[in-house]
């Protein structure tokens, strides 16, 4: 699955645009005090719209899979607001096979840098902004992820590729991932923050199709187009 379009809500989409755009090296597309959009070095773009209600939101990219260490170095080259678990910056998760790091931007999202070693994405260049590669994960609180995680499996034939479909479930594959989990006892890791449910909009690729996922209001509405032309 790819997460090629990702539009979320801000306190400040300019402000947003001048930190993914100076401090991670995003692609700008268009940038206003109401609206902006990044593009990432998959082509996938990332936009901001402004709200009065903003809501915390986790998600995460994709980095080559053998770099998590100089991915750390980057960020802290750049000052970023890194967030530590259990007093260090590196994240080993092994049941999935991955390291991570993780920071703040300016609105205070979790944001996210994965290595995936099963992707084996390697590469002989030097970490830099070039190396944020995709979007890998959004965050979707709801109120059951049994019927979340089941409303995506039935309708576009996602896979659960982690969790226990009560607490939390990953839906999707290493290339993409919704992160579902319970908003009443979910707090986003390492963060302390609590998983709220905050509305995002977002078009995918799978098996051939894209797929509109958008979350509003605390429901998820999914709508298929036709297949992608080859």
């Amino acid at each position: 699955m790819q997460i090629r379009q990702l539009k979320l809500f801000s306190k400040a989409p300019l402000a947003q645009s001048v930190f993914y755009h100076e401090k991670l090296g995003f692609e700008m597309v268009n940038a206003s005090a109401k609206s902006s959009t990044l593009r990432l070095m998959n082509g996938s773009t990332l936009t901001f719209e402004q709200t009065d209600a903003f809501i915390p939101y986790h998600f995460a990219f994709n980095i080559p899979s053998f770099q998590i260490r100089e991915a750390l170095n980057w960020l802290q080259s750049i000052s970023v607001d890194m967030i530590p678990y259990k007093e260090q910056f590196l994240v080993d998760f092994k049941a999935w096979n991955a390291d991570a790091v993780y920071f703040y931007d300016p609105d205070g999202n979790i944001l996210e840098l994965i290595a995936r070693k099963n992707l084996n994405l390697s590469t002989n260049q030097a970490f830099s902004a070039k190396s944020i590669l995709s979007i890998s994960e959004i965050g979707m609180p709801v109120q059951n992820v049994f019927e979340a995680s089941e409303m995506l499996k039935a309708t576009i034939g996602l896979k659960q590729y982690s969790g226990d479909r009560d607490y939390f479930c990953a839906m999707g594959d290493e290339e993409g991932l919704f992160i579902i989990v319970d908003e009443a006892r979910k707090k986003w890791m390492p963060t302390e923050i609590p998983a709220k449910a905050a509305a995002f909009e977002s078009l995918i690729d799978y098996a051939g199709r894209e797929w509109a996922i958008n979350y509003r209001n605390a429901k998820l509405e999914i709508t298929s187009f036709d297949p992608l032309q080859t």
